[in-house]
C-alpha cells in the first residue's frame, strides 16, 4: 500500500512538471480558409456503379460526386474533402436509417459539411414496379410508394437543416434509366419517372429550401453514349453529365469570370481570392494596366467560358508579362508627362530616386508649382538622366521654399505668421510685426522647420474664464525637433498702455487639461515684454487676471507633469501634443496593440505551485517514515 502511494505521488509530480513546462497549445487551432467539405448521400449513382459492369458484380468508377469535386477545384482555390456516403441499392428509408444510426459518423460529416448532394428515390420506385409487366396499373402502386419517398426525404432534409443550416443541399432528379425498354413502355415510364418521382423530389426539395437538380435534359439524345449497355447506370461520361447538371446550380468563383460583362466586373472577379489566381505580378502594375489585363481576359474568353482557373491564369500571365515588358520606366513617365499633375506623380515615384526631403515639406500648391517648373523646363528630347531632373527639381524647390535668410546685423531672422520657415541653431527668430522673439539653441537639426501661428482668435483664448489676452498669443510648431535637451528663450510683448508689469504674465495652454498655466518669467517694463525659458512648445500668450478670486485656481508651471515634448528623427512632428493620451503615445504604429495575451503565465504559475506542493508532500512523507524507523 505504501509503495502504491509513493508511485502515485511520483507520477503526480511528473505530470505536474510536464504540464508546467510543456508548450500549451491553443484550443482554437487555425484552419485552412480554402478547405471545403462535400458530403454526398444516395444510391449506386452516388457510389459510381458503372454501365460496363455485369450485375450484380458492378465495377465502381468515378461517380458524379467525383466530377463535382474536380469541377469545383478547377474553378476555385478550394481544396475539396469528399465524403461519399452513397451505397448501391439504397432507398430513402436506407439513407434515413444511415443517418439515424450515424453509420460511419455520417452525422458528424453532415454537421461539418460546406455542401451536400443527395441522389435517392429511384430504388424506392423500382421496387414497386414489375419491369416484366409494365401496365397503367403500376401508377397506383407507385403513388403509395412516392408518399413514403416524400415523407422520408422530408425527414432527411429537415435533419440536415437542423444540424447544419448554412450548408446548401442539392437534390438530384433522375434521367430515364429504363430507356432501353420497348417503345410501348416509354409512355408509362415517362409518367412514373418524370411526372411522378421527379416532381415529388422537386416539391420536397423546394419545401425544405434545398436546390432541385434536373438531369433528364442532359441525357436526352445521348442515351446511346452514356448508357450503351442495357443497364440503369451510366458510364463515366454520363456521370460527368450529371455533374454538369449539378454545376449549373453550384456557384463557384470562376462563374464570375465566365459571366462578367464588362472590364470592371472582370477585374473584380479576377481579384477574388477564392478564385485562387497568382496575382503577384498583376498587383505590381498600375491601375490602368490592371484594367488592361482584365480587358484582355474578357476579350479572349471562349464562347463556352474558361474551363478552369488554369486557363484564366494563362491568359492573365501572358498579358501581364507583355505589359511589364512595355511598361514605361520612371524616366519615361517624366518625359511623357503632359500635365503638371502627371509630372508630379512621376517626380514622387520612389523608383525615380529623387531626393524629396525638402520637397515633402512644401504645401500642395508649392508642389504643383515645382512639377510645372520641371515640366516647362523639360528639353524637347526629354531629360537624359535622373541627375538632369534632380538639378531642375532642386532649383524649383529652392524657389518655392528658399533656405532660411541669413541673420541680419542684429542677429535676428524674421518669420511671417502662418508660414513654415527653415531655422538654424543659434539664431534669434522675430515674429514679423511684433516684439515676440525666440532664441534657438545651437544644437538644432539642420532640417528643422518652424511655423508660428497667431492664436488670438481661437476660442480657448477669447473665451478663457478669469483671464483676458493682454498681449501676443502664438502657437509654435516645430518639424524635426530632436529631444537633445534644448532650451529656448521666448519673449512675448504685452500692452504697455493698458497693463502694468504686475498685472500680466505668460501663460502656457495645456491641451490635456484645457487650462492655461502660469509661467515664471522676467518682465521688461520699458520694452513691454516678458521672457521665459522653455523646452517644449504649444501655445503661449500674455494674459491678465480679470477675476482676482479665481487667481489661485490658475495652475502654475511644473504642477502638471504631462507637459513636455518628445523629439523624433523621422519626418513626423517633433512635438507630442499634450492632449494625446498615453495609450496613443506609447504605441509606435499609432493603433491598438495586438491581442497577444494568453493564459499561459497563469497555467505555469498554477503548475509550479502544484509541483512545489507535491514535492513538499513527498519530502514530508519520507521524513515521517524515517522518524518511524
Amino acid at each position: 500500500m505504501k509503495l502504491m502511494k509513493n508511485v502515485f505521488l511520483y507520477s503526480l509530480l511528473l505530470l505536474l512538471f510536464i504540464f508546467t513546462f510543456s508548450p500549451i497549445q491553443s484550443f482554437a487551432a487555425g484552419s485552412d480558409e480554402h478547405s471545403y467539405t462535400y458530403v454526398a448521400l444516395g444510391d449506386s449513382l452516388t457510389a459510381g456503379f458503372l454501365n460496363d459492369s455485369v450485375p450484380p458484380d458492378y465495377n465502381i468508377g468515378k461517380g458524379y460526386p467525383d466530377f463535382i469535386e474536380q469541377e469545383i477545384e478547377a474553378g476555385s482555390a478550394y481544396q475539396i474533402e469528399l465524403i461519399n456516403g452513397g451505397i448501391g441499392g439504397f432507398t430513402t428509408e436506407d439513407v434515413l436509417s444511415q443517418m439515424l444510426s450515424n453509420d460511419q459518423n455520417i452525422m458528424e460529416h453532415l454537421a461539418n459539411a460546406d455542401m451536400v448532394t443527395i441522389g435517392i428515390g429511384a430504388n424506392d420506385l423500382l421496387g414497386a414496379m414489375d419491369l416484366e409487366d409494365l401496365n397503367p396499373g403500376v401508377i397506383d402502386d407507385v403513388s403509395a410508394v412516392l408518399e413514403q419517398v416524400e415523407a422520408n426525404l422530408n425527414i432527411i432534409l429537415e435533419k440536415i437543416g437542423d444540424i447544419n443550416p448554412d450548408a446548401p443541399v442539392y437534390v438530384m432528379g433522375y434521367y430515364n434509366a429504363l430507356h432501353y425498354m420497348d417503345d410501348d413502355m416509354q409512355g408509362i415510364i415517362e409518367i412514373v419517372l418524370d411526372d411522378m418521382l421527379n416532381v415529388s423530389i422537386e416539391n420536397t426539395a423546394n419545401a425544405n429550401d434545398a436546390f432541385y437538380v434536373p438531369t433528364i435534359d442532359f441525357f436526352d439524345g445521348k442515351y446511346e453514349d452514356y448508357l450503351p449497355n442495357p443497364d440503369i447506370h451510366p458510364n463515366e461520361q454520363g456521370y460527368q453529365a450529371i455533374a454538369d447538371a449539378f454545376m449549373e446550380h453550384i456557384p463557384i468563383p470562376i462563374d464570375n469570370v465566365i459571366e462578367a460583362e464588362d472590364v470592371e466586373t472582370m477585374q473584380s472577379a479576377l481579384e477574388n481570392e477564392n478564385l485562387g489566381l497568382d496575382l503577384n505580378l498583376f498587383h505590381e502594375l498600375n491601375e490602368d494596366n490592371q484594367m488592361a489585363v482584365a480587358e484582355a481576359v474578357l476579350d479572349q474568353r471562349p464562347e463556352d467560358g474558361y474551363e478552369s482557373t488554369a486557363a484564366v491564369q494563362t491568359v492573365l500571365d501572358e498579358t501581364v508579362n507583355d505589359l511589364i515588358d512595355s511598361e514605361p520606366t520612371p524616366m519615361d513617365q517624366v518625359n511623357e508627362a503632359s500635365q503638371a499633375e502627371d509630372m508630379q506623380d512621376a517626380l514622387e515615384n520612389d523608383d525615380l530616386g529623387l531626393d524629396l526631403n525638402r520637397y515633402n515639406k512644401l504645401s500642395d500648391d508649392h508642389k504643383s508649382s515645382v512639377a510645372k517648373t520641371v515640366l516647362d523646363n523639360r528639353p524637347s528630347a526629354g531629360y537624359a538622366e535622373v541627375d538632369d531632373v534632380q538639378d531642375v527639381f532642386e532649383d524649383a524647390v529652392q524657389k518655392a521654399a528658399p533656405d532660411p535668410e541669413e541673420p541680419g546685423d542684429d542677429g535676428h531672422v524674421k518669420v511671417t505668421p502662418g508660414e513654415e520657415t527653415a531655422v538654424q541653431g543659434g539664431e534669434a527668430v522675430i515674429v514679423d510685426g511684433t516684439n515676440t522673439s525666440l532664441s534657438l539653441p545651437s544644437n538644432l537639426r539642420e532640417d528643422t522647420m518652424l511655423t508660428v501661428t497667431n492664436a488670438n482668435d481661437e476660442d480657448y483664448v477669447s473665451e478663457n474664464e478669469g483671464l483676458e489676452p493682454a498681449g501676443s498669443v502664438f502657437h509654435f510648431d516645430f518639424d524635426h525637433l530632436s529631444d537633445n535637451g534644448q532650451t529656448f528663450e521666448l519673449t512675448l510683448d504685452y500692452n504697455l498702455e493698458k497693463y502694468t508689469a504686475d498685472e500680466v504674465a505668460i501663460y502656457y495652454y495645456n491641451e490635456a487639461s484645457g487650462k492655461w498655466e502660469k509661467q515664471n518669467g522676467i518682465v521688461d517694463e520699458k520694452a513691454g515684454t516678458i521672457t521665459i525659458e522653455t523646452a517644449h512648445f504649444s501655445t503661449y500668450g500674455v494674459f491678465a487676471v480679470t477675476d482676482k478670486d479665481k487667481e489661485d485656481d490658475v495652475p502654475v508651471a511644473g504642477e502638471n507633469e504631462e507637459k513636455g515634448f518628445s523629439g523624433s528623427d523621422d519626418d513626423s512632428k517633433g512635438v507630442v501634443k499634450n492632449h494625446e493620451k498615453l495609450s496613443d503615445a506609447t504605441t509606435e504604429s499609432g493603433g491598438e496593440l495586438p491581442d497577444t495575451a494568453t493564459n499561459n503565465p497563469l497555467f505555469i504559475l498554477i503548475g509550479a505551485i502544484m509541483t512545489i506542493f507535491g514535492g513538499a508532500i513527498i519530502i514530508i512523507r519520507k521524513k515521517s517514515a524515517a522518524e518511524r524507523l
